[in-house]
Formats: C-alpha cells, sequence, structure tokens
C-alpha cells in the first residue's frame, strides 16, 4: 500500500452508513461576523507548515502567500495531472492535519429537510459517488432535500480520467437502464448520463431535480472549465428562494469547497436572508492520483485562501 494509504485506515462503502457527528450548517448570525483572525483552523494551518519545516508567520496572510506560491497548481492543470511534491514523505503527518482540518472523516448532513441539496460537479468517478452517497442518505431516511440541484460545468471529459469504461461501469447501472446512441463528451453531459443510471427508489424520484451547466468560460484568451463558484453563480442567476442549502460533495474537499462558496453566498445576501450553507461528503479514500500529497496541499492552498475571500466578503457586505 502506498504512503497516504498506510497513512490512515479508512473503510469506505457507497452503501454503508455509519454514525458520526454532523457538522451543523453555517447560520446567518453566525456568518455576519468576521471569522476570528486567531481560530482554531490557524493554529492547525500553522502547525502543518511548521512540521513541514516552512517558517512564515501564523496568519492566514503568510501562509496564504507561500501556499499560492509553492503548492497551488498551475493555470488549467488538473490534479491527476500534478507531479510528486517534495513532501510525499510526509503524508502522514500531513493526513494528521488535515483530519483536525475535518478533511479526512465523513460529514453527515445536521439538516435532515433542506430546501436544496447541491450536487457538486467533478469527474465522472466523484460525481457518481456523491450522487450514489446522497441516494443512500434519503433512502435510509436520514435526508430528505426538496429540491436536487446538480451543478456542472461544460468541460470536456478527460479520456484517461474518465474513459468510456468507467461511463459504463456496469457496477452503478440499474439493470434496466438503455445506453443513448452516443456517449456524454462534458462533465454536464455526464452527470445526466449518470444520473439516469443510477437505480433510486420511489422516495428519490419525487424529489425534484435541477440539472445546472455552465459554459466554459474565456480568460485571457483560453478557453478553461467553470469552477465550483461559476456554476454556483450560474445557479443564483436562476433566482432560487433564499433556504437552506446541503452541498454534497467528499473528502478532503468538503471543506475547501464550503469555504470559497461562502463569498458568493455573501454578496447574494443568502445569509443576510436566513439562508444557510454546509457541505457534507463520505470520507477521504484515495484512489490512484488522489494519493498524492501535492492534491492535498493544493487543496489546502485553496482553502487558506477562500477563507480569507470569506473575510474580504464579510467586510464588504456590512
Amino acid at each position: 500500500m502506498r504512503n497516504i494509504i498506510s497513512a490512515i485506515s479508512i473503510t469506505i462503502c457507497l452503501g454503508m452508513l455509519n454514525t458520526v457527528v454532523a457538522r451543523p450548517p453555517t447560520p446567518a448570525k453566525q456568518i455576519t461576523r468576521q471569522v476570528p483572525h486567531h481560530d482554531k483552523r490557524l493554529t492547525t494551518l500553522h502547525e502543518l507548515f511548521t512540521t513541514l519545516g516552512i517558517n512564515v508567520d501564523p496568519t492566514y496572510e503568510a501562509m496564504n502567500t507561500y501556499a499560492q506560491a509553492h503548492w497551488i497548481r498551475k493555470p488549467a492543470q488538473e490534479r491527476w495531472q500534478m507531479e510528486l511534491s517534495t513532501h510525499q514523505p510526509q503524508a502522514d503527518k500531513i493526513i494528521a492535519s488535515l483530519k483536525q482540518l475535518g478533511m479526512i472523516d465523513r460529514i453527515d448532513p445536521s439538516v435532515q429537510n433542506p430546501d436544496y441539496a447541491l450536487v457538486l460537479g467533478a469527474t465522472v468517478y466523484r460525481m457518481r459517488a456523491r450522487m450514489q452517497h446522497m441516494i443512500e442518505l434519503i433512502n435510509a431516511g436520514t435526508f430528505a432535500p426538496k429540491q436536487i440541484v446538480i451543478l456542472t460545468g461544460d468541460r470536456p471529459l478527460d479520456p484517461i480520467q474518465e474513459p468510456e469504461s468507467l461511463l459504463l461501469d456496469k457496477a452503478f447501472i440499474r439493470s434496466d437502464w438503455q445506453c443513448p446512441e452516443s456517449l456524454p463528451t462534458t462533465e454536464s453531459e455526464s452527470a445526466r448520463f449518470v444520473w439516469d443510471q443510477l437505480q433510486r427508489s420511489d422516495q428519490v424520484n419525487t424529489i425534484p431535480v435541477v440539472f445546472v451547466a455552465t459554459p466554459m468560460l474565456e480568460k485571457n484568451g483560453k478557453l478553461v472549465r467553470p469552477t465550483t463558484v461559476d456554476t454556483l453563480e450560474t445557479w443564483l442567476k436562476t433566482s432560487p428562494a433564499v433556504g437552506s442549502i446541503v452541498a454534497v460533495s467528499d473528502n478532503p474537499f468538503a471543506p475547501y469547497q464550503n469555504e470559497t462558496m461562502k463569498p458568493t453566498l455573501i454578496k447574494a445576501g443568502w445569509f443576510k436572508h436566513k439562508g444557510t450553507l454546509e457541505t457534507v461528503g463520505l470520507a477521504f479514500a484515495p484512489q490512484d492520483d488522489d494519493e498524492k500529497v501535492a492534491i492535498l496541499l493544493d487543496n489546502v492552498a485553496r482553502y487558506i485562501y477562500s477563507i480569507l475571500q470569506v473575510e474580504k466578503a464579510l467586510v464588504t457586505a456590512k
């Protein structure tokens, strides 16, 4: 087994519903004040830097400057395309810190009947796992959203990470499913494709499902894939009624994605009008390239940056 797998033992089954401590959503009364600058997250993050032998001041700003320069992946580069980090041998120490930050263990919804369950777009593998996990929660009677919203971008599918064999994996296809004449070529198309394949109970099928696709974006003369924030903004343009959101992701990405969505929701007045947000998902289960420490540190870099963006949004919203 590789370093990361040996660093932590996690048994994951998409159909298994373990009892865990749920993280409460972010209510308006909490989001309308600035995040304390010296909070537990700050201490844990600085300890991570110190453990890795990196000397930076114990501030989000200082850590962000370093992380953006050394950990963030290159523009237009996908996670699975990253090279091995020089910190790969310290995987076990990194995992220990990420566990404290809520990036390792499974996170279950604390709101059982949210207005919206937002399934966040990703690779076919991750998107299918997120959908399946949500379906299992609904079937178990522990989760009953009023509406399911699947946020995606028109990113072209990667032929290596998302081959035809993955799209047609029989382990996730209901017996009466019929394959269309052509396979999906984008993330948005694959979301509908995968959702249609999954076995869904009557309980799931009674919940309205909305697919929100965001086109590729032009930046500096090049087409780039939409980010989580871009897809969230596309959905908000449809003027959904303010309410409770449970975003469905998976770890190690759930805390980062929770923070990265907050500034957009703050600007939209979501929390001001008593809306809430929490992001949930399965525990960290390394899969091939995901075992790279470089991917974990890239995620940490984005997490730190997002925390600072939340603080800026809160100041602007005053």
